[in-house]
């Protein structure tokens, strides 16, 4: 294997100096720091969609629950027969849309964003 030189070649002998280690040593520190900022802030977002995911999912899955209902209700007052039990359907699917707008009041949409 061949020995190092004493010096670097002519052109690059100025890269030998304190200053320049210097200045490399603070452009590492520096992009150090960057990579762990941009990391914390990466592994931030990603918690805050996970959290949004699971709200949405929790919301969504109340509304099937209640919009279940209404299909349920809606089928019944199609296969109505008579009158008298179109009338009483048709007083069940709107207690199920009542229903149903309680389970969305109660569970609003998720506006909060990931900064």
């Amino acid at each position: 294997m061949t020995p190092l030189p004493a010096e670097p070649p002519r052109g690059f002998r100025w890269l030998d100096s304190f200053v320049t280690r210097l200045a490399v040593f603070a452009l590492v520190l520096v992009s150090i720091g960057l990579t762990l900022y941009v990391g914390y802030r990466y592994v931030a977002l990603t918690d805050c969609l996970q959290r949004n995911d699971a709200a949405d999912s929790r919301r969504t899955s109340a509304i099937a629950t209640a919009t279940n209902g209404e299909r349920t209700a809606q089928r019944i007052l199609i296969a109505a027969d008579t009158p008298a039990e179109a009338a009483e359907a048709r007083y069940d699917v709107l207690k199920a849309y009542d229903a149903t707008d309680r389970v969305r009041a109660a569970n609003p949409p998720n506006t909060r964003p990931c900064n």
